[in-house]
């Protein structure tokens, strides 16, 4: 019995074991495959959406410095001279 795997079978299992690979949803934590899924890392378009919303209704948000008045750019002039 030949235990050798040539290269093009050696391939065809890596292949097969990406193609095979499996995610959690972050949203419904439910397995979904990666290749082919055009939602991924989500399952569904659904919880991309959901996800989506959350994000548009500030549910989640990335943490930074407080925003300062003096770092926004005015676009009306500070004085008198400005506005001539």
């Amino acid at each position: 019995m030949n235990h050798n795997l040539s290269l093009q079978h050696l391939k065809l299992i890596v292949y097969t074991e990406q193609a095979a690979m499996k995610i959690k949803c972050p949203g419904c934590k439910k397995e979904s495959k990666w290749e082919g899924n055009p939602f991924r890392p989500f399952c569904s378009e659904r919880c991309k959406l959901i996800d989506l919303g959350a994000w548009a209704s500030d549910e989640y948000s990335i943490a930074g410095r407080p925003e300062d008045e003096s770092d926004q750019i005015s676009s009306e002039p500070e004085n008198e001279e400005e506005r001539d």
